[in-house]
């Protein structure tokens, strides 16, 4: 199904997903994704917010000795910490919801789950000029696939940049039952 909404700047942007709304959350309008019967449903919605969105990373700026710095000028490991930092927290099935960077940002202190960490990831590298993927994965012992986090092409090989639990290391190596590109 093809959803068009029009946002803030009076501009028009196009999403394929099952159900496309905006819920109103203290005064920030969030895009909201329902109603995902499958991965591939999630991993397009993410793929579509980070090239229609990723520049709102150019428009937010963090204190840096004493000067204000664009989000995107942080070096990948600074930017890593600043996401990795942030507090897991999990949606409430059935509901996944994923949004553009700067309303993720905006509500950081609620806490993010895997998807909006790899949204955020996924948004520097492509503003950096970094081939990025998604890649599904589980250390369940089926297989399921349940996580999501972003794959860079650094140094001619995919480097795993997973910031979801404040323990992970940048391009650490995962212990997984079963991984995809999505």
């Amino acid at each position: 199904m093809n959803n068009i909404y029009k946002n803030k700047n009076k501009r028009w942007s196009f999403f394929y997903v099952v159900k496309f709304e905006f819920i109103n959350y203290n005064n920030s309008m969030i895009e909201r994704i329902t109603d995902l019967n499958d991965k591939k449903q999630t991993s397009h919605g993410m793929y579509n917010l980070i090239e229609l969105f990723s520049g709102d990373l150019k428009k937010i700026y963090l204190k840096r000795s004493g000067r204000n710095v664009p989000l995107q000028d942080l070096s990948l490991p600074d930017f890593f910490d600043l996401v990795r930092k942030i507090k897991y927290r999990k949606d409430h099935a059935p509901i996944e919801v994923i949004s553009r960077p700067k309303h993720i940002l905006n509500l950081q202190g609620l806490g993010m789950d895997c998807k909006k960490k790899a949204l955020l990831i996924a948004s520097y590298l492509k503003n950096a000029g970094v081939p990025y993927r998604l890649i599904g994965s589980s250390r369940k012992q089926n297989g399921r696939i349940h996580h999501v986090f972003v794959q860079g092409f650094i140094n001619n090989q995919w480097e795993n940049i997973d910031a979801t639990y404040k323990h992970y290391k940048l391009f650490e190596k995962k212990q997984v039952t079963n991984a995809e590109v999505l």
